[in-house]
């Protein structure tokens, strides 16, 4: 029988082992490099996504799929709750590894956060306010990504006097065709409720947009 001492151990392994070996290596899938730095043209989707990056990787496989779609024009990812800085920091540096940096990403505002994960008996990775040996950090890829360049990133919203929930509208109304956009939310729809109390209009506008 495996202790759940081990149990926990071996999960924060596992996913340091899929950190620096099977997630960065998507860059180098023939379908991503395919469509990178792909332009908008007509017929392409025009997709922003809400993007918490908790206690997993699913949200950068997600954004890897949109990046692997020949039918989706990727045009900004706001990361959301808790140390949002090192959560764009980490966003970005896995959209370079795609040869994406083109994509904008946009730092929320912050809340409050724990700055490590511990893993279950169960596996699965929760909060933690204090670090042991059965912890890894939060967000996960915090390290991997820690001394990534984000200053053209946050060049390009004016961080930190800008508003990432402007720079939400402005991207899907930067489209080219007038046609439905999706807001793709991996989180709360906080955002989501800013924006429209922003911008009341800004899902009625040109082609209409959707929350998926």
């Amino acid at each position: 029988a495996i202790s759940g001492s081990r149990r926990c151990n071996n999960a924060v392994g596992t996913m340091g082992y899929l950190i620096e070996e099977d997630l960065c290596t998507v860059s180098t899938t023939e379908t991503v490099q395919k469509h990178r730095a792909a332009p908008t043209s007509s017929g392409r989707t025009c997709v922003v996504v809400d993007c918490e990056l908790a206690n997993c990787l699913g949200d950068l496989w997600a954004i890897a799929y949109l990046l692997s779609a020949p039918n989706v024009d990727l045009r900004y990812v706001l990361a959301t709750g808790g140390d949002t800085r090192a959560k764009l920091r980490v966003i970005s540096k896995f959209l370079a590894h795609c040869g994406r940096a083109d994509v904008e990403v946009g730092a929320g505002p912050t809340g409050p956060s724990e700055p490590w994960l511990e893993a279950g008996d169960d596996g699965v990775l929760r909060p933690c306010s204090q670090y042991h040996p059965r912890c890894g950090p939060n967000p996960l890829l915090r390290d991997w990504a820690k001394k990534f360049d984000d200053r053209q990133q946050l060049a390009r919203g004016g961080y930190p006097a800008y508003d990432p929930i402007v720079r939400l509208r402005d991207a899907l109304d930067s489209r080219v065709d007038d046609t439905e956009a999706v807001v793709l939310c991996l989180g709360s729809l906080e955002n989501v409720e800013r924006l429209l109390d922003l911008d009341e209009d800004v899902f009625a506008r040109r082609g209409g947009a959707r929350v998926a």
